[in-house]
């Protein structure tokens, strides 16, 4: 099993139901309550110890931000990629559903507005 020990974290968001780690390696691992998907690990089930999100394995991530029940990680192409909870179009996908892994959202470079909205905080 994949071991974040040894790693040197980055960055860290939490919300009321799950948290995320950015580490050095740009891996990001979560935990938490995870029924609607927003630990990315394509199920619903919770996790009490940090677990690696693998779809954003071959990503180089530079920022997180964990929401009410969804997640956002910036890429260094300026990427945007969400997960989770979709139910109010917050994922960015054009529709209002549960998103279980990492997908990428499509369009117009987002890389201002993910910085300045979801991540910087």
């Amino acid at each position: 099993m994949p071991s974040m020990l040894g790693e040197r974290a980055v960055s860290v968001s939490a919300r009321d139901t799950h948290s995320l780690a950015l580490f050095a390696d740009s891996t990001v691992w979560s935990w938490g309550i995870g029924g609607y998907g927003q630990l990315g690990h394509g199920d619903q089930q919770g996790q009490l110890l940090p677990k690696n999100i693998e779809g954003l394995a071959v990503q180089r991530v530079v920022a997180v931000s964990a929401g009410a029940a969804h997640s956002l990680a910036l890429t260094a192409d300026g990427a945007v990629w969400s997960w989770g909870w979709g139910a109010c179009g917050q994922l960015g996908h054009g529709d209002e559903q549960e998103q279980l892994e990492p997908k990428k959202v499509e369009g117009r470079s987002l890389c201002w507005s993910a910085r300045r909205r979801c991540v910087g905080r």
